[in-house]
């Protein structure tokens, strides 16, 4: 866990303000995505259930980001992106993910879905 970093940022679209929603989630993801994918990295894309705060399912996707400088694969990142409807009607998108800054040896899906990984991830319920 010394070579991780463990974050998760949230982002809030004013009430009124809906229709922005899949506009900024593309430009969220695609300031990850492409970025890997322009550097030669690779993508691996997963659906995904979590649950939320209330104990209910909600689908999403979960990435799994290489990231690669130089030509060589030096770090591996897993994120989530999960979208919720306030009580005021705004709505908030959260950004969950790892960075793992050192070469992983073996796959990267296998290592970042070890339980210190997974509790990160499963754990966190947007209120």
């Amino acid at each position: 866990m010394d070579d991780d970093i463990y974050s998760i940022s949230a982002t809030q679209i004013p009430v009124g303000q809906s229709t922005l929603l899949p506009a900024l989630m593309a430009q969220l993801q695609g300031i990850v995505l492409t970025r890997a994918k322009a550097q030669g990295g690779e993508v691996i894309v997963e659906d995904v259930l979590y649950q939320t705060a209330v104990k209910q399912k909600q689908a999403s996707k979960e990435y799994w980001i290489q990231l690669k400088s130089g030509g060589t694969a030096e770090q591996w990142m897993r994120v989530r992106w999960i979208t919720r409807v306030a009580p005021d009607g705004s709505i908030w998108i959260y950004q969950v993910s790892v960075l793992h800054t050192k070469a992983i040896p073996t796959d990267a899906k296998t290592f970042l879905t070890k339980e210190e990984y997974s509790n990160f991830f499963d754990e966190f319920y947007p209120e």
